[in-house]
C-alpha cells in the first residue's frame, strides 16, 4: 500500500516537469532486478528511482555497472553497501519503532512480542533495534524467545501469530515489523477467540 502512494506523487510530480513514468517491478527477485535496470537503461531513461532487493552481499554488480553508467538515481528506502554511493530517501525507522514500542510500555504492558522483518532488509534490522532500545530504556532486556522472524506480508504474519499463541500465551503485546503483519496477526488472533485490544495489543508500522 505504501509504494502505491510513493509512485503517485513521483508520477504527479515527474507529469508537471514534462517527464512519463516507466514502472517497472522486481518482485523482490535480485535477477529480475538485474534484468530490470539493464532494460531501462537500454532505453535510455532520464533517472531511475530503485527499491533495492536487499541481500546478504556487500555488492551486487548492476550497482557497479548503474554507477559507471552515469545515469542519475535515486533509492527508495534505506540503503545498503551496495548501493551505498546513491542518494537514498528514507524513514526514520529506528526512532519510529521505538515510540511505537514505548507507546505499548506507557500502556503497562512488559511481555512484548516483536515480528520482524525480512532478515537481510535494513529497514527491519532498525525496526528491531527501536524496539529492543525501547525495552532497555526501560530497563527490560529483549527475551530472544519473543522474536519471530515475520517477514513482510500477511501470510507471514499469520503463521508468526499462530507461533506465538502455541509457545508464548502470556504475551500481552506485539510490535510488527509493518502493517500487513500486524493485519496478519490481528486476523488470527481474533479467529483465536484473542480479544484485541483486551486481551493483546497490537502496534503495526505503517
Amino acid at each position: 500500500p505504501l509504494y502505491t502512494r510513493v509512485i503517485m506523487a513521483v508520477e504527479e510530480q515527474a507529469h508537471e516537469m514534462g517527464y512519463e513514468i516507466l514502472l517497472a517491478q522486481t518482485l523482490n527477485n535480485p535477477e529480475r532486478e538485474e534484468r530490470v535496470i539493464r532494460r531501462m537503461l537500454a532505453r535510455q531513461v532520464d533517472g531511475l528511482f530503485i527499491r533495492p532487493v536487499y541481500r546478504p552481499d556487500n555488492t551486487a554488480l548492476i550497482y557497479d555497472e548503474l554507477r559507471q553508467y552515469g545515469t542519475p538515481t535515486v533509492i527508495v528506502g534505506h540503503r545498503a553497501l551496495f548501493c551505498s554511493e546513491f542518494p537514498n530517501v528514507q524513514t526514520d525507522d529506528l526512532a519510529a519503532s521505538r515510540l511505537a514500542t514505548q507507546h505499548l510500555l506507557d500502556l503497562g504492558h512488559q511481555r512484548i512480542s516483536c515480528f520482524t522483518g525480512p532478515t537481510f532488509s535494513p529497514w527491519a534490522q532498525e525496526r528491531y533495534e527501536g524496539y529492543r532500545r525501547a525495552l532497555m530504556d526501560a530497563n527490560l532486556e529483549a527475551d530472544e524467545k519473543l522474536i519471530f522472524h515475520a517477514g513482510s506480508t500477511i501470510e507471514e504474519g499469520e503463521k508468526a501469530a499462530l507461533q506465538l499463541i502455541n509457545e508464548h500465551p502470556e504475551v500481552t503485546a506485539i510490535v510488527a515489523a509493518n502493517d500487513l503483519v500486524a493485519i496478519g496477526a490481528a486476523n488470527v488472533l481474533l479467529d483465536q477467540g484473542v480479544r484485541i485490544p483486551n486481551k493483546i495489543s497490537i502496534v503495526g508500522f505503517g
